[in-house]
């Protein structure tokens, strides 16, 4: 029987891997990786990945257009167990017929045009094994308002739309330039930055925004949605207003 790359159980096995392949994270004893685990950017991952797994489509377009990289009413976006290239990976990858959301998720490390030209040229690799067009999103979670992260501090992006237009002039990054995969794929990359939609979002907006989407009868994905602002809540990423 072949393998649903992108069932949930697979995604738990690839997190699983993570620790396997990134022993460092591990910690000297158990203690130390009781606390790690629970305050670390890539457990946070997996929780929300899982999370997108557990919500109802609408629940999830609707989460997502709150942001504004997707329309409020479209086809269903389902989490893909995102696809490796020699560059990057993304955080989330969701994708319907015609949309491709990616997102990365940040608590409190920095962010700058590398990685935003990362996720382009995903953008750009994926596009070749579409059969129709996908209109292409980026979307950044932060801890703190985005341009906190953003590095340097100076050359933040005031907006969404901002970071597209820079993406679309910037030259590539030195580590970016140095690597073939990314090279071959750059004039498509640029061409793509005018479709792009960009979009930047604290963890309290998600979190405020998971606490009204409550469905009545739905006791699976209230039960998904309360854990994880818990967890956001432990982590000082939400509070409750």
């Amino acid at each position: 029987m072949s393998i649903d790359r992108n069932s949930w159980p697979e995604f738990v096995y690839r997190f699983v891997e993570h620790y396997y392949w990134e022993r460092q994270h591990l910690g000297p004893n158990l203690a130390a990786f009781h606390r790690k685990i629970r305050s670390q950017e890539v457990p946070l991952n997996f929780l929300f990945n899982i999370l997108l797994y557990a919500l109802s489509p609408a629940a999830t377009r609707s989460l997502l257009s709150m942001t504004g990289v997707v329309a409020s009413r479209g086809a269903v976006l389902d989490v893909q167990n995102a696809q490796d290239a020699s560059f990057t990976q993304a955080d989330v990858q969701l994708d319907s017929p015609r949309e491709r959301v990616f997102i990365e998720l940040k608590v409190r490390a920095r962010t700058g045009i590398e990685q935003a030209q990362k996720y382009a040229l995903l953008h750009a690799k994926l596009a070749f094994s579409d059969l129709e067009p996908k209109a292409p999103s980026l979307l950044f979670i932060t801890e703190k308002a985005f341009a906190r992260h953003w590095a340097p501090a100076r050359k933040a992006p005031a907006d969404g739309e901002a970071l597209a237009n820079a993406l679309a002039v910037e030259p590539l990054a030195e580590r970016l330039s140095r690597n073939p995969e990314a090279r071959s794929l750059e004039k498509i990359y640029r061409a793509l930055c005018s479709d792009l939609r960009v979009s930047f979002v604290t963890w309290q907006q998600i979190g405020d925004h998971l606490l009204g989407c409550s469905s009545p009868g739905v006791e699976t994905q209230e039960a998904f949605v309360r854990d994880f602002l818990a967890d956001l809540s432990r982590r000082g990423l939400w509070a409750a207003t």
